[in-house]
């Protein structure tokens, strides 16, 4: 089953994603940005069209950084964890 792209919207400096954390989302950006931070510190700034989040899910390892928005932003963000377990539990069958 196919689930939906749902939009959410963060105002500036809400946490979208924290370090460690188990990931189970991808997100696109729609409008504003974001900001990726280790450890406190700016590794990268992600602007409209751009994608986070993927790492953890293609990797399957925890959230590598801290995701933080940077004024009034709004995100496609995809559950896409189930999907891997379908796909995992198949590829394992066989």
């Amino acid at each position: 089953m196919l689930e939906k792209i749902e939009t959410i919207e963060y105002k500036d400096n809400e946490t979208i994603i924290e370090m460690g954390d188990d990931g189970d989302y991808a997100y696109i950006v729609l409008h504003g940005g974001v900001v990726a931070l280790v450890g406190g510190r700016e590794v990268a700034r992600i602007g409209l069209g751009g994608m986070f989040g993927e790492r953890a899910l293609i990797r399957n390892e925890p959230r590598a950084a801290t995701i933080v928005a940077v004024g009034d932003t709004e995100v496609a963000g995809k559950y896409i964890k189930s999907e891997r377990e379908r796909a995992s539990r198949i590829w394992k069958a066989l």
